[in-house]
């Protein structure tokens, strides 16, 4: 019996590497994490057991250290695609490389000279694809934007079922959590991917903050739009939504002889957790 193979790819996660760069005695970290990955013909290596083409994972990796350290002063992306590049210009069997290049919070703590704050916060994402005939696209994005509306989240007027099986009450307003993750593609390549990175992250929490949310799939939109808005160079963005409720009000008695006020307190609901996940593409692109 004979068998075909219709993928062939393999990578290497090649772990964090931290960059450190002086500018007029100013010390900047950098925390960053590569993953890279080679598509290709390589049946020779999984059906005969020939290594001629294949490039040692580690090769990946050194090519991922090397470049991560001459680009340390630059934006992930040209970083991802340098990698990528190297990966495809070593490896002639090799048709296409991907690398994800994940930039970890890494923020100088106030009043030191070299002491950093790592995490938790958001990451910033990158990743460029680029193929054998020369065509390349870069996709970016952050993920694990964790952020808490006290107030402007309701739910009202949902399907109830044929059956009758819905029974919840409607929500008229109460408090919204979510953790949400980014990831666009370009229309064109922005003059500076860094700007056009902190325009959209602006846009989601000037959106969050401002926006009265009927639901999360209606709030995941309204992000996802934002992100649009604030940079013309982007075509579509992902957004995927994780929504913490905060259903239940706490009703507080004082103590005896205090008086009581006006203050709420809610029982969150950390699990379960509602998703959501869209695609907004803009008109056109």
């Amino acid at each position: 019996m004979r068998y075909t193979m219709d993928t062939m790819a393999y990578g290497r996660e090649c772990g964090r590497l931290l960059t450190v760069t002086l500018v007029d005695g100013v010390e900047t970290a950098r925390d960053i994490q590569i993953t890279t990955q080679l598509h290709g013909r390589f049946s020779s290596a999984f059906q005969d057991g020939s290594n001629r083409c294949l490039l040692p994972t580690r090769t990946m990796a050194k090519i991922a250290s090397l470049q991560a350290r001459a680009h340390s002063a630059n934006p992930i992306e040209l970083c991802a695609s340098s990698i990528s590049r190297q990966m495809l210009d070593e490896c002639p069997a090799a048709d296409t490389a991907t690398t994800l290049v994940e930039e970890l919070a890494c923020r100088p703590r106030p009043g030191t000279k070299r002491t950093f704050d790592i995490g938790p916060g958001e990451v910033q994402t990158a990743r460029a694809v680029v193929n054998r005939d020369g065509s390349s696209e870069v996709h970016s994005g952050f993920r694990g934007f964790n952020m808490l509306l006290t107030a402007g989240s309701s739910f009202t007027g949902f399907l109830r079922g044929a059956s009758g099986i819905t029974t919840m009450l409607e929500i008229e307003d109460r408090p919204l959590g979510q953790v949400s993750n980014y990831s666009w593609s370009y229309l064109r390549a922005p003059d500076n991917y860094g700007q056009c990175r902190k325009r959209a992250w602006r846009a989601v929490l000037s959106t969050f903050d401002d926006h009265r949310s009927h639901s999360t799939q209606h709030t995941t939109f309204l992000l996802g739009a934002s992100i649009l808005e604030a940079c013309p160079e982007i075509a579509n963005v992902k957004v995927n939504l994780r929504a913490y409720n905060f259903e239940n009000v706490a009703e507080c008695e004082p103590p005896p002889g205090v008086e009581k006020n006006t203050d709420l307190a809610y029982e969150t609901t950390t699990t379960p957790y509602g998703t959501v996940t869209a695609t907004i593409t803009r008109s056109g692109s």
